[in-house]
């Protein structure tokens, strides 16, 4: 097992995902399209590998925490962290509704201020009031007593059942 550890690291650690690239080629948008689906599948094979070699390390690494080779288990764990850096970074998730919503809306004569929170609840400068609000599709309420509709227009605007705007500030 430690063997083929060591020949894996052997090999990421020798080759990165480029080196089939002579330094002299093209720039990468004119490369053929063939060329360019080699590379996509060969850089996707080296991540899976990668992957797996992190895995095998980090068991690698817990058994000679407990074996007591201390020196051993952080050199494991500096590997892998050399290897984590050589990953893609991961996307950051799309923003959900709520989180795009979120601000404070002016209505357009400016008398009243509505905050939206990401966490679904909502402050209204009109009388004062703070609660809970729902979104079903573009329909936006805001519990209280009474209730208050609005339609969202885009991810800035809201309007009001009675044709008032309200702008993101």
């Amino acid at each position: 097992m430690l063997r083929l550890i060591l020949m894996i690291i052997g090999l990421t650690a020798a080759c990165d995902p480029y080196c089939l690239v002579a330094d002299e080629s093209p720039p990468p948008s004119k490369l053929p399209a063939d060329a360019t689906k080699l590379l996509a599948k060969a850089e996707a094979d080296i991540v899976v590998i990668r992957k797996a070699l992190i895995a095998a390390l980090t068991k690698s690494q817990a058994e000679a925490t407990k074996k007591g080779d201390l020196d051993g288990a952080l050199a494991v764990k500096a590997r892998i962290a050399e290897i984590e850096k050589d990953l893609p970074a991961k996307a950051a998730p799309a923003p959900t509704i709520e989180q795009q919503l979120a601000g404070t809306y002016i209505k357009a004569d400016g008398t009243v201020t509505i905050v939206l929170k990401p966490d679904m609840t909502y402050t209204n400068s009109y009388l004062s009031r703070a609660g809970k609000y729902t979104l079903r599709g573009n329909r936006l309420t805001l519990q209280g007593t009474p209730e208050f509709y609005l339609t969202v227009k885009d991810e800035s605007t809201l309007i009001e059942d009675g044709g008032n705007m309200f702008v993101k500030r």
